[in-house]
């Protein structure tokens, strides 16, 4: 199978893949909580191993390259729930930017934001019962 995590890959090979105009995927998640029944990190999981599965789909026919999980995000109204990390939307808005920035500066022209913000539990805590 074809390498396509970032973090796995020499900047050799970043390189050349961006040369071949690859997709670069970057997984947006949120670390909080989702009820008891869920682990916190449950965004980040499943929108990185979307990514990964995706990337192993499309690879080696067309270049595709994921990068690390983006594991915060917009929150508060989590974080009375415990185990929830937020940033400001000006932090988050920096962040993204930033991180585009750097994949653009690394010689990729083509970047997609895949959003992991699960809702497998929403709304929490439950609704009372009608």
């Amino acid at each position: 199978m074809t390498e396509t995590a970032w973090n796995r890959l020499p900047a050799a090979a970043l390189r050349s893949l961006a040369e071949n105009d690859a997709i670069v995927l970057l997984p947006v998640a949120s670390t909080e909580q989702h009820g008891p029944h869920l682990a916190t990190g449950v965004d980040d999981f499943l929108c990185s191993e979307v990514c990964r599965r995706t990337a192993a789909k499309l690879a080696p026919g067309c270049p595709v390259v994921v990068a690390p999980t983006v594991w915060f995000g917009l929150a508060d109204h989590h974080t009375a729930f415990g185990g929830t990390f937020s940033i400001s939307l000006a932090t988050y808005h920096a962040v993204l930017r930033d991180l585009c920035r750097s994949i653009l500066q690394a010689g990729f022209r083509r970047i997609v934001l895949v959003n992991g913000q699960a809702a497998t539990s929403w709304p929490w805590p439950p609704l009372p019962a009608t």
